[in-house]
């Protein structure tokens, strides 16, 4: 009686149980359907505010890390007190700007592009899915990309330093790199994405990539060139 009630409890009574699909998720999948703005709205703002404040906690203990080991002590009477304690303060204007930056432009701006791409490429019944899927990822990735690539940068810069001599050295030194880690970590991802993932975990695997992904970009942002 014990297994039947776990076997029962596993797959639910109802011809419509989804294997490893609880409630909940059946719960925020409805939300996304009938709320799409909303919910990205939500999601990307949480997540490029997060990977922010990832981002800043990454870079301390790196250059905590880069300090101890550069520190070379002199004489046997060195104490711990000879070195002060580095404390990790957030910055939070930083924080807020990605953050608004992923509710503002990015949940509204992808959820109509991505609608809209969904409409005009619809998977081909003769011709498979493969050849809908690369042309959305080619569109998506050599037409959409650098205009938004460029549009971060610029929006990043300005809200630094409002000059327009800072605005073209950000766009000039940092998006030619950023846009060849863009190709090289999103098309893979994308591939894996339509091809592999079952489409009860695009979501949640679509979400762990654009953290890590927005980590690349808050990097690329807070980096400072020789020009500055």
């Amino acid at each position: 009686m014990a297994i039947e009630r776990l076997v029962r409890r596993i797959l639910g009574r109802g011809r419509r149980r989804h294997f490893f699909v609880t409630p909940s998720v059946r719960t925020v999948r409805k939300l996304f359907d009938r709320y799409p703005t909303s919910m990205n709205i939500f999601c990307y703002g949480t997540l490029y505010g997060t990977a922010d404040l990832s981002q800043q906690t990454i870079q301390h203990h790196y250059k905590k890390s880069v300090s101890s080991t550069n520190s070379v002590p002199v004489g046997n009477n060195m104490k711990n007190s000879d070195h002060p304690k580095q404390v990790l303060k957030y910055d939070l204007r930083s924080m807020k700007l990605m953050t608004l930056w992923g509710t503002v432009v990015i949940a509204p701006l992808f959820t109509q592009w991505y609608h809209w791409l969904e409409n005009r490429f619809p998977p081909c019944s003769i011709a498979g899915p493969t050849k809908s899927i690369l042309k959305k990822t080619l569109i998506d990735q050599f037409l959409f990309t650098p205009p938004l690539l460029c549009l971060f940068f610029s929006i990043m810069a300005a809200a630094e330093v409002a000059t327009w001599a800072n605005v073209k050295n950000e766009i000039t030194t940092k998006l030619p790199k950023v846009y060849v880690a863009d190709c090289l970590f999103w098309i893979p991802i994308q591939a894996i994405n339509f091809w592999k993932v079952p489409p009860t975990w695009r979501v949640l695997y679509i979400g762990l990539m654009t953290f890590v992904w927005t980590n690349v970009l808050c990097f690329a942002r807070s980096y400072k060139t020789n020009k500055e």
